[in-house]
């Protein structure tokens, strides 16, 4: 079973994410904001192995987030999820994530490509 923390200030999405993984057999940690995932991943950093990292949160990009989580887990796998494109992306993050996952998204794709890893 893999443990999958998701960060989305969105709350229909992230709701919706933690149900679907859920169902899917994933144990989900999950968080709204910046200050609450440093709260879950320090808290759960050497269970989780993959992130889905929103890459714009209320009143910030999740830059600081990202290289955070990097720093203290380098192997940790950061799938980086936004409505905007990857070009929007830092570029050392978009070089960085493990994926960019572009919103929409088509939930069995994102499990599909999240499995692989």
């Amino acid at each position: 079973m893999k443990n999958l923390l998701i960060v989305d200030d969105e709350d229909i999405i992230l709701e919706m994410l933690v149900e679907f993984f859920n169902i899917k057999g994933f144990n989900v940690f999950s968080a709204p904001s910046e200050e609450l995932a440093k709260q879950v991943f320090d808290n759960n950093a050497q269970s989780i192995d993959v992130v889905i990292l929103d890459m714009l949160l209320k009143n910030s990009t999740s830059d600081d987030l990202f290289y955070y989580m990097k720093q203290k887990s380098p192997d940790l796998k950061i799938f980086i999820s936004s409505g905007l494109s990857r070009e929007d992306c830092d570029p050392d993050i978009a070089s960085s994530a493990h994926n960019f996952v572009k919103k929409p998204y088509i939930m069995e794709d994102l499990y599909n490509m999240i499995q692989k890893c």
